[in-house]
């Protein structure tokens, strides 16, 4: 089968491998669709994240199951996405079940073998099945879904609120889009750098920017920040009103400098936002398959594992694209 496989910082190639051998309690996987998250880009770019070298990348995507235990609870045929968080079981996060907050908190792609291939195992509790739609590939939307909707809800969000995000990528925009169609928020401003990517906010509805004008301090209420740029995350403090919230899902490759004063003076609440729990993950996979949020908008490019250095290089370079999926 063919994988691709990271051997170092800038070096990912395609490979043939052997079919994976299951183990007790796992199911054996066929991948039909999977996406290029923002940490395969780190992973890329600054060798974050991962224990050893060579490991198959990856950890978003939709499959079939193709073998599985006797008395499973899955059936050959079936469609399944996966929890692909490897909490270490042994933190007090994890001894509380909070798996997301698990100090160790590794995911297949990272710590053990993942997704960019054409069959992986997995174990029969780490598998959610879902339906059969029309669009298969966007269920590979499942797993950054969830984290999306794990920001808005540690952002407590309110009805009224006036909402800043930063980034137009693929984790800002499903925030953009869960806060317009779940949350019923009406007031939401997208800013990015990239043409391309605002033009797809504003083809989805939202209100677009491209800096800060001198207006804009103090004048939000929650600001969302996605994109792991250190001069977003000194920015929201500016920005969000006095008594505001700042939700932060995004990772960093550098330190971040911060006017921590303004944190004190605004008495702002500032939140971090890490993965999901297991409940949202389910929930993400039943809204994309309910065709509630107009999702399809942000896969903008769907290519052969073949293309995959090609485009991790583009990729790191310069982000125009939205979501990214391998078919396989």
């Amino acid at each position: 089968m063919k994988v691709l496989r990271n051997y170092g910082i800038g070096d990912v190639r395609v490979e043939q491998a052997e079919l994976p051998i299951t183990q007790n309690g796992e199911v054996l996987i066929k991948v039909h669709y999977a996406g290029i998250c923002g940490s395969d880009l780190h992973i890329y770019r600054k060798g974050m994240f991962v224990q050893c070298l060579k490991e198959t990348m990856g950890h978003e995507c939709v499959g079939e199951v193709v073998s599985m235990d006797a008395g499973a609870s899955l059936k050959a045929g079936d469609y399944v996405v996966c929890d692909p968080r490897v909490p270490c079981l042994n933190c007090s996060a994890c001894k509380e079940n909070a798996w997301n907050r698990c100090a160790h908190i590794g995911f297949i792609g990272e710590v053990r073998p993942g997704c960019f291939a054409e069959y992986m195992a997995v174990p029969v509790e780490k598998l959610i099945p879902v339906k059969e739609i029309r669009h298969l590939e966007w269920l590979t939307l499942t797993e950054p879904l969830a984290v999306a909707l794990h920001l808005c809800r540690r952002a407590a969000v309110l009805f009224n609120d006036k909402v800043l995000i930063f980034g137009a990528g693929p984790i800002g925009l499903m925030a953009f889009l869960l806060l317009k169609y779940v949350f019923h928020i009406n007031q939401i401003t997208v800013m990015d750098l990239s043409d391309q990517r605002l033009s797809l906010a504003q083809a989805l509805g939202a209100n677009t920017i491209r800096t800060l004008k001198s207006s804009d301090q103090s004048s939000f209420d929650l600001v969302l920040e996605t994109t792991g740029a250190p001069v977003c995350m000194g920015q929201a403090v500016g920005v969000a009103k006095s008594g505001g919230r700042i939700s932060v899902v995004a990772l960093y490759e550098s330190k971040v400098a911060i006017d921590a004063n303004q944190i004190t003076e605004k008495e702002l609440s500032v939140h971090g936002s890490s993965t999901y729990t297991t409940d949202e993950l389910r929930e993400a996979a039943q809204l994309i398959e309910s065709g509630h949020l107009p999702l399809d908008k942000l896969i903008t490019r769907i290519a052969p594992i073949e293309e995959a250095p090609i485009l991790f290089e583009q990729l790191a370079k310069e982000a125009q694209d939205c979501k990214v999926l391998f078919q396989l």
